[in-house]
């Protein structure tokens, strides 16, 4: 486990060498805090000139009105990153996903 002070971001390099195949984000629905919090900051184009490129499957998701989102590799640190700047903001849940998603990656806010 590689630990990181609050509110770092792995560079790109390390996230894609834990990341290297699309990262299932699973059983989103409807009024979910974690689908509000994703939507939240992807769809469009940032301050950086990113954005965040996913992929939905409905059929792999256990709720029957819910969403697997697919974070494609690529967009982890974009992810990550927007995640964490929301944190900064007082945002908690885009936090607690950001540290949830570092966590299976081996890495930790300490």
């Amino acid at each position: 486990m590689t630990s990181l002070s609050y509110g770092t971001v792995p560079d790109r390099e390390a996230l894609e060498r834990r990341c290297d195949d699309a990262y299932p984000i699973g059983n989103l629905y409807p009024g979910s805090s974690d689908l509000a919090t994703l939507e939240r900051v992807t769809g469009h184009i940032d301050s950086h000139l990113e954005s965040v490129h996913f992929t939905q499957d409905r059929e792999q998701c256990a709720h029957p009105n819910g969403v697997r989102i697919l974070i494609e590799p690529g967009s982890m640190h974009t992810l990550l990153r927007r995640l964490t700047e929301r944190w900064e903001d007082g945002d908690e849940e885009a936090g607690d996903l950001a540290s949830s998603i570092l966590y299976t990656l081996d890495f930790e806010w300490v």
